[in-house]
């Protein structure tokens, strides 16, 4: 039997933690589809593709979520839905912030380009919260994020290339 009380303040603590998974995971996925935007696509078409991974894959990374929290925890479907509540708002902050080039309110090249930037800037951010909250020095933190956002940007080039 579940303890209802301690499974509650479980869920409530990975909160945070899932919504760094969900930003650092659409983030690279995100990149590596902007690496494959070819010329033939206008604003529009690639506004639909950021937003269609998004919603996508957030579906996808949610339902296995469940799928697993039930496995771990054994819990009911009306429980521990606070994770999930924060990997929507994470996916959907991650969506407008790689929209945000294609809005014409910045004056950039190429959208695609300056939303893949954007987003290592998220990645980075996110290993930088993450570091931190192990007590690690700035230096620590600030090489953590570096490396992490070097695996980060590799992934994604690799994912790029495997799929094209």
């Amino acid at each position: 039997m579940v303890n209802a009380t301690q499974l509650h303040q479980d869920l409530e603590d990975t909160s945070v933690r899932d919504g760094l998974e969900i930003a650092v995971y659409l983030s690279v996925v995100l990149t590596a589809l902007m690496l494959g935007f070819e010329d033939s696509l206008d604003v529009t078409g690639e506004l639909l593709l950021i937003w269609g991974t998004s919603i996508g894959l957030t579906l996808a990374h949610v339902f296995a979520f469940r799928v697993a929290l039930v496995y771990e925890k054994g819990i009911t479907f009306t429980t521990g839905w606070r994770p999930i509540r924060a990997m929507f708002m994470v996916a959907l902050a991650i969506g407008l912030v790689a929209s945000i080039p294609y809005l014409g309110v910045l004056d950039v090249g190429s959208p695609s380009v300056f939303a893949r930037w954007i987003l290592t800037v998220v990645v980075a951010v996110a290993a930088y919260f993450a570091a931190r909250s192990r007590g690690l020095s700035l230096v620590g933190r600030l090489g953590y994020s570096l490396l992490i956002t070097f695996i980060a940007a590799s992934v994604s080039v690799i994912k790029y290339l495997l799929t094209h």
